[in-house]
């Protein structure tokens, strides 16, 4: 009686798990018929401007930047902070010096230039005009600055040099082979003018031109921040002072003056002036403090 009871239990379990089946069966066969989709990596995009991510790797697209762009706006020059920002200019393909303007584009070097004027200030001599002339007679200069002028790089001659010259217009031109053939002539430091010759030299970072001038102008629309390296018989605490007096009064450019004194113990004492040092404290990477001592075998180093 006992086995039949529990035969007829299982008889009414299996009624009962007989429909449950069947509803988990048609509900598999709906999972086959809606297979779930496949996982694949996202396509990839063409449609983004590459030159856009260029420029914003290279810090030219900040939102300051674009914003003049727009709006149609222009950097003051005369604010030291405008001159530091990232500007982007559109050319005119329709303008007729468009091609000219792309030339000038694609000869522009990929690293950073910049240009260093050298000065020789004897005693009794107040401003750079009246150094000129010191250049003519080098064997009554100095033998430290000499020696310093001749590490700042290599002598090389402008219409032969394919790099940064000093001067946009002479800067990244291509040379024949001619000229490039052609061993360059021994230079007096008076033809290290800008003009017939310059000191160059250049790293991974940067290209550098130095150079002796003859005349000291007074362009004040070049963007460019001006560099005079001015060797100093006599110490001067205001080195502003041996400007042209139209220059020092001037607010519309921005130049940074670095004195050299040489010391009795043949140490050299190095000053700048106002620009010079908020350069210096804008970048700590500028090994050049004002009132800092250094010798010669280090000073051309850390002028450039």
């Amino acid at each position: 009686k006992r086995d039949e009871e529990n035969l007829n239990l299982f008889r009414a379990l299996k009624v009962k798990q007989i429909p449950i089946e069947e509803q988990a069966i048609e509900r598999s066969h709906i999972y086959d018929e809606k297979l779930s989709p496949e996982c694949k990596p996202l396509e990839s995009q063409d449609s983004f401007e590459s030159i856009r991510l260029f420029l914003s790797h290279h810090g030219f697209c900040s939102l300051d930047s674009m914003d003049y762009l727009k709006n149609g706006k222009h950097w003051d020059n005369s604010k030291a902070f405008d001159r530091f920002q990232t500007r982007i200019q559109l050319l005119d393909s329709t303008a007729e010096n468009f091609f000219d303007d792309i030339k000038k584009l694609d000869k522009t070097s990929p690293i950073l230039n910049c240009t260093g004027q050298i000065f020789y200030l004897k005693k009794r001599q107040y401003t750079i005009l009246e150094s000129f002339e010191n250049m003519e007679t080098p064997e009554e200069l100095n033998p430290a600055f000499l020696k310093m002028v001749s590490q700042f790089g290599s002598v090389v001659e402008v219409k032969r040099h394919c790099g940064w010259t000093g001067n946009s217009e002479t800067s990244w031109k291509t040379v024949s082979s001619s000229h490039s053939n052609t061993n360059p002539e021994t230079k007096t430091i008076c033809e290290i003018d800008g003009h017939d010759s310059i000191l160059y030299w250049v790293d991974l970072t940067t290209e550098m031109a130095f150079y002796l001038p003859h005349h000291f102008s007074m362009d004040h629309h070049s963007p460019e921040m001006r560099i005079l390296i001015v060797w100093l018989e006599e110490f001067r605490d205001d080195l502003d002072s041996i400007l042209p007096a139209q220059e020092s009064s001037s607010k519309f450019r921005d130049i940074s003056i670095i004195g050299i004194h040489p010391l009795k113990n043949h140490l050299f004492r190095i000053s700048l002036n106002a620009n010079a040092q908020r350069m210096q404290s804008a970048c700590a990477s500028i090994p050049l403090i004002d009132g800092m001592v250094v010798p010669l075998n280090i000073l051309s180093f850390f002028l450039r």
